[in-house]
């Protein structure tokens, strides 16, 4: 995380911050979800903030962590396979890319240029050979 290389994850150290001070725990992931998102192209940031926000509001409505967790997971699971969900998008293009393949493209004669060879006639005009 930010105090941390970015490529790492310390599940313990965080996991113990917050058996052992909640509140800090809170305000470090809050500050890391923060740093995350800045990261993130500009043009995204309202998006993922309001990502963010509905994340939040779920996990506050737990009745305990594991509701909590459960709240968050069937998020993720609707925005996969729930109405304009991920899978419903994949699925959508995927039919439209083969019914484009499928639709007959305009024939046309195929040239060879390779067999065609053009000389200079002695009176300067191009001719085929």
């Amino acid at each position: 995380m930010s105090e941390q290389d970015n490529n790492s994850f310390d599940f313990d150290y965080w996991m113990n911050l917050a058996k052992d001070d909640p509140s800090a725990f809170d305000e470090q992931r809050t500050n890391e979800v923060k740093t995350l998102i800045e990261s993130a192209p500009e043009h995204m940031h309202r998006r993922l903030y309001g990502l963010q926000w509905r994340i939040d509001m779920e996990v506050k409505k737990g009745k305990n962590p594991m509701d909590s967790c459960l709240r968050v997971y069937r998020m993720m699971l609707d925005s996969i396979y729930g109405e304009k969900g991920l899978l419903e998008a994949l699925t959508q293009m995927s039919e439209t890319t083969a019914s484009r393949e499928t639709q007959k493209q305009p024939g046309g004669e195929i040239v060879d240029f390779s067999v065609h060879k053009l000389r200079i006639s002695d009176n300067g005009k191009n001719e085929s050979v």
